[in-house]
């Protein structure tokens, strides 16, 4: 299995490529966010204490998570993990009988997602965080969640992706980074 190399960007002026995998990654940001903070809409970003961490249950999301993890220990901050599921609707048979109720399937979603959320939380180790499930449009469930949690920095894979995928659009880690009023970490896997 290969190993994943973080490749983290910032917004503003304190974009920054880094590409270490030990806690030299963790270290540089915790030490760059609290040496240079930023401003941004009215509120001073100096360490990153509340951090948000979206997951998809991909690989590349779980190494952003461990990193996440990482400064949340050195700066004595608290993760929140977050997975976004989509809004389910009745599933039905090939005859067209209806299986489940969609209530039935949040349900089912749901369920399976804490359970994933707190596998993740466990491999963390001794760090501060707490899990939430949402359903709706993932950037926007991820933007209403960095509220709400009054993230001070959200931490989201990004994909690697060709250049016709970035002619055809953005991914929603790049979306993040460009919309979102706190500083989003983009980890890539190398």
């Amino acid at each position: 299995m290969a190993r994943l190399l973080p490749r983290i960007e910032m917004p503003g002026s304190r974009q920054e490529i880094l590409r270490d995998s030990d806690g030299k990654t963790a270290e540089s940001l915790r030490r760059n966010a609290a040496s240079k903070p930023a401003v941004r809409e009215g509120r001073k970003h100096a360490m990153a204490k509340r951090i948000l961490v979206p997951l998809d249950g991909s690989e590349a999301s779980e190494a952003a998570a461990t990193l996440a993890g990482q400064v949340a220990r050195s700066t004595g901050g608290r993760l929140r993990l977050l997975q976004v599921q989509p809004v389910p609707e009745e599933r039905r048979s090939t005859s067209g009988r209806v299986v489940a109720y969609a209530d039935q399937e949040m349900e089912r979603l749901s369920a399976e997602s804490r359970d994933y959320l707190e596998s993740v939380e466990t491999r963390l180790g001794p760090v501060p965080a707490e899990a939430v499930v949402r359903f709706g449009d993932p950037e926007r469930e991820i933007l209403v969640e960095a509220e709400a949690f009054g993230a001070d920095l959200i931490v989201v894979a990004g994909e690697k992706r060709g250049w016709l995928r970035r002619l055809t659009g953005r991914s929603l880690g790049e979306r993040l980074f460009h919309e979102s009023p706190v500083p989003v970490a983009l980890v890539r896997a190398a």
